[in-house]
């Protein structure tokens, strides 16, 4: 299944003044999710509301960039595998941290008995 995203658009402030930034996420190699940046234009040149931001970044065919196919070539960690290593460290560290056993007392004695 295909995943699809809307992105977003937000006003930074660079050296030349308030600019318009097209913001959206693409997956790397190793199968991270990494934010990438474009720049749309000045707030003055593109326009002041939101709505012009997208009008630019319609203009620039950006939408496709954000939504192109990115297969992952990195090797894939299934639950599974992950899940067990870590329960099995898990343990063995719990065992190594148990305190030794105290002695009972006559009164648990008689309380453990039951």
């Amino acid at each position: 299944m295909a995943r699809y995203q809307n992105s977003a658009v937000r006003i930074e402030e660079r050296s030349e003044g308030p600019t318009w930034v097209f913001r959206f996420q693409v997956t790397r190699s190793d199968g991270k999710r990494v934010e990438h940046k474009r720049r749309l234009g000045l707030v003055r040149d593109v326009g002041p509301i939101e709505k012009d931001a997208w009008q630019e970044v319609d203009r620039q065919h950006l939408r496709e960039l954000a939504n192109e196919l990115q297969p992952f070539r990195g090797k894939a960690t299934t639950f599974a595998h992950s899940s067990a290593n870590t329960t099995f460290k898990t343990s063995c560290r719990t065992i190594s941290r148990r305190q030794p056993s105290r002695r009972l007392t006559p009164q648990q004695k008689r309380i453990s008995e039951f």
